[in-house]
């Protein structure tokens, strides 16, 4: 095997790796915020309506043990944040230029976004942990941890319209993701504005738990995410097909009058 060989299989093998970090940790997101979500009833979360403290106190000390695993199951997927933006970072330095400082961009909004999961969440564990605090207290914890996770958009926006303006604005014969992606990046990065209006409103679809504020825009955050994951499966299966051994070729098996003539 030459050394131009060697390189070549070493960089595709490279490849397989570092795509498979991105589905490992994609679907580690899925997973996680999929059970924390479900699990925890957060489906919408509970919302900002006025005057309803005791409501939502009820709300978290129904099946406590339960909440509390989903709560720290949010947490986790938070945390995949990480390692999946290293990953979509990885792929958009690739085309240099530009594509450098975004990939740096993309993932510091990613370490964003994981922070606000990790640093929010101890506020519902706090208020399950000591279930007999007054009701305002964990009315008030729930509203603080709720208005980061979905009134602080900008970190999920950074991410897509960083990815939105490498995919665009490559040119070449092998870009780093399709073009279609960086359009849904881009419609996912002024689509995750609308979170602008959630600190204006408590109680129609603007709110957290509204129509337009969480179900449009929870639903276009994950679609993101979900055609991320699509595209590493895409990568790591183009670098497995690169890295495989081709088959030997095999001759025409000799015939009778093949033999026969060599006979002679």
């Amino acid at each position: 095997m030459t050394t131009k060989a060697v390189l070549v299989e070493s960089n595709e093998s490279d490849a397989t790796s570092r795509a498979r970090l991105g589905i490992i940790a994609g679907w580690g997101i899925m997973f996680f915020f999929g059970f924390g979500m479900i699990g925890g009833q957060f489906i919408p979360p509970p919302g900002p309506w006025p005057g309803e403290d005791h409501i939502t106190a009820q709300f978290y000390r129904a099946d406590l043990d339960f909440k509390r695993l989903a709560v720290i199951s949010l947490i986790i997927g938070g945390t995949m944040f990480i390692p999946f933006g290293a990953a979509i970072a990885d792929r958009l330095r690739r085309r240099g230029g530009i594509g450098i400082p975004l990939a740096q961009c993309q993932f510091g909004a990613a370490v964003a976004s994981a922070t606000l999961m990790m640093v929010f969440g101890p506020f519902l564990l706090t208020v399950m942990l000591r279930p007999d605090l007054p009701d305002v207290i964990v009315r008030f914890s729930s509203l603080v941890t709720w208005m980061a996770w979905a009134g602080l958009w900008e970190p999920g926006a950074l991410q897509a319209f960083s990815v939105a303006v490498v995919v665009l604005g490559d040119k070449s014969l092998s870009p780093v993701f399709p073009r279609w992606v960086g359009w849904y990046s881009l419609f996912m990065a002024f689509g995750s504005m609308m979170g602008c209006l959630i600190p204006f409103f408590t109680d129609n679809a603007f709110a957290w738990d509204g129509a337009i504020a969480f179900w449009v825009a929870a639903t276009n955050f994950f679609v993101w995410f979900a055609i991320m994951l699509g595209q590493f499966h895409v990568t790591y299966r183009r670098a497995r097909r690169s890295v495989s051994p081709a088959p030997p070729v095999v001759g025409d098996a000799p015939t009778t009058a093949d033999v026969v003539e060599a006979a002679r």
